[in-house]
């Protein structure tokens, strides 16, 4: 049937429904009208099953009768009765789970042949039974029980047995496996139910056939749901009673309750900052259920983009407001974190060199190339900062990069130490060095350095001159290089002067004879004393003294010989000479002569008489004559 529907404001409460213009509804004569069903399986387990049955209804009768009744057996069953009392209805409830009877009933008098809507709510983990009458809550648990009927039977208007028939109307009756929000009650007594909703079992609008006109055709009661369609009984279906007639529901609006909302935030969570150091939360992320019974006009939170700015605990307030404009709030702390590392960037390989001390130093930012995190700010240190001498070479340096949460990246480069500094080399003064006998003198590089220095490692001293002979008598200049361990080299000179200090080996012949010649005269050489005088740089002069012997010299004569050598060193020697005179003195005889006897007959010759000119080179000693 085609739906109208009126737009109603209620006075104290800014929740508006919409009133249904109602169709028609079943009559039950109070005798033996009733529709009967099959079970649904929410009445299975009761004892854990949350149920709430809807309808609205309008009692005329006198007796204990039956609203709805649903039974799986003795022990488990929901079920609610209308009874006259004193002229006016009272609405019993009871529940039964796992053998426990629960039941309330109403406390305030209601007005017999009047439409309400009643609600029956079920709520299985409290065991709690409450009743709705017109969305009031009102009823007073009493501890009765009730009587039984058939099993796994759903009935409505009497018992599961056929018996305690309800006269009256009965219309909208809606089952539900949820304990229903009273707004959503006070929605559907307004409005009638919208299907599709979850946990609805069965919905039966009783808008069927035509009002107070034969209907006798229409014997099934259609479930909206089409789940569990009912089987009408007994009924007349003709005229205005036990058939469909028009129906009073909607006659009534009524007013929801001016609910407060209820702020629900989920603990406190962590969120992470993308690689723009950006996150974003929405509402879904925040709430943990807020609700409001009469509906919820919007849910909102105070911050939903972070940055790195929010890193840490942020307060985040959810703000729920219902459709009454009453509001609610609830906090929790989003953790901002940003755990994505940085992105270290490091310099290509590079060269450093060491300075005088040998030493060189470097800092992170020598290293880094531009290193980025998605929060900008970053931490750069190095490994190694300091490089002396025992670092020369390929020097692996990490870069790490480190951002205000903690996060790090690491980078390496190569850096090369050089040391490129020369020695410093120091000479010593000029010296003088002297052969030696042989006519050599040797150097040794210590003997030139001066106390020459490296920046690292050890010293290589040399020099270009080591040997000294004759040749080098005199000033020579003198190269000292000195080369550190890395190759660097540096020179410096001195001069050395080579002197020859040592004499000659003068060597003297042995003692020897020699002869005057026929003149008395004889004449020594230097060679002929000389027995191999030798010197290492070479003789200069070699001379003796005396040289010229005569007559005057006959016999021994000290003769000494003096060797000079070409750096006027000298030495000497002596020997004997025996200078002898072998020659004979030349005799001269005078020419035969005559000599004539004296007077004693005799006659005398001296030897001047028969000389007659003899000599000798050194002299004569005797001349005699025989006879004479």
């Amino acid at each position: 049937m085609k739906k109208y529907y009126l737009l109603i404001f209620s006075i104290f409460c800014s929740t508006l429904f919409f009133a249904q213009n109602p169709g028609n509804t079943l009559n039950f004569d109070g005798i033996n009208d009733n529709v009967f069903s099959t079970l649904p399986t929410v009445f299975d387990d009761i004892q854990n099953n949350d149920i709430t049955l809807e309808a609205h209804i309008r009692y005329q009768g006198t007796g204990f009768t039956r609203v709805f009744f649903a039974q799986k057996d003795a022990n488990n069953f929901f079920t609610i009765s209308a009874t006259n009392v004193s002229g006016q209805m009272e609405l019993y409830f009871y529940v039964g789970a796992a053998g426990i009877t629960h039941s309330v009933r109403t406390t305030t008098p209601l007005n017999l042949n009047q439409n309400y809507h009643i609600a029956a709510r079920w709520t299985a983990a409290t065991s709690l039974v409450e009743l709705f009458v017109d969305g009031e809550l009102t009823g007073l648990v009493f501890g009765g029980d009730t009587s039984i009927g058939t099993n796994n039977v759903m009935a409505i208007g009497a018992r599961t047995d056929g018996l305690q028939s309800f006269n009256g109307d009965i219309d909208e009756l809606a089952l539900w496996n949820e304990a229903r929000i009273l707004c959503l009650i006070v929605q559907d007594a307004n409005e009638g139910v919208t299907l599709g909703q979850p946990n609805l079992i069965s919905y039966y609008t009783f808008n069927q056939g035509i009002a107070n006109d034969d209907n006798s055709g229409i014997t099934t009661l259609v479930d909206a749901t089409g789940n569990h369609p009912g089987t009408l009984q007994n009924f007349a279906l003709n005229g205005t009673t036990s058939n469909w007639i028009p129906s009073q529901a909607f006659s009534t609006i009524i007013e929801g309750p001016d609910t407060m909302p209820i702020a629900i935030c989920k603990p406190p969570f962590t969120i992470q900052l993308d690689g723009n150091g950006q996150a974003s939360i929405t509402v879904s992320d925040i709430d943990n259920g807020s609700n409001d019974p009469c509906g919820v006009a919007s849910i909102e939170i105070d911050k939903t983009d972070f940055t790195c700015a929010d890193i840490g605990e942020n307060f985040v307030t959810l703000t729920i407001t219902n459709v009454n404009g009453n509001t609610a709030t609830c906090t929790t702390i989003v953790t901002v974190e940003e755990n994505i590392p940085p992105v270290a960037f490091c310099m290509p390989p590079f060269t450093l060199e060491l300075d005088t001390n040998g030493q060189a130093t470097i800092t992170a930012a020598m290293i880094d190339n531009g290193s980025t995190d998605n929060c900008l700010d970053v931490f750069l240190s190095i490994d190694k900062t300091e490089f002396t001498c025992a670092d020369i070479g390929d020097n692996t340096i990490t870069l790490t990069v480190t951002d205000a949460s903690g996060n790090s990246a690491t980078c390496t480069t190569i850096v090369t130490v050089e040391d490129n500094l020369p020695p410093v080399a120091f000479c010593v003064a000029p010296f003088t060095i002297f052969l030696d006998t042989n006519g050599e003198a040797t150097l040794t590089a210590a003997d030139v350095d001066g106390g020459s220095t490296v920046t690292c490692g050890l010293v290589a001293i040399s020099l270009d001159t080591t040997n000294f002979t004759c040749a080098d008598i005199g000033e020579n200049t003198i190269t000292l290089t000195v080369t550190d361990e890395n190759g660097n080299e540096s020179t410096c000179t001195t001069i050395v002067t080579v002197e020859d200090n040592i004499a000659p080996e003068a060597l003297c012949a042995a003692p020897f004879t020699i002869q005057l010649d026929a003149n008395g005269q004889a004449i020594l050489t230097a060679a002929m004393i000389n027995n191999g005088s030798t010197d290492a740089c070479g003789m200069d002069t070699i001379t003796i003294s005396p040289t010229d012997f005569d007559c005057s010299n006959v016999g021994d004569n000290t003769v000494t010989l003096t060797v000079t050598d070409i750096n006027g060193n000298t030495s000497t020697c002596t020997t004997t000479v025996t200078v002898e005179d072998n020659i004979a003195p030349e005799a001269l005889c005078a020419a035969p002569f005559t000599i004539q006897l004296d007077a004693n007959g005799q006659a005398i010759l001296t030897a001047a008489s028969i000389n007659n000119g003899s000599s000798d080179a050194c002299g004569m000693d005797t001349i005699s004559i025989s006879p004479s």
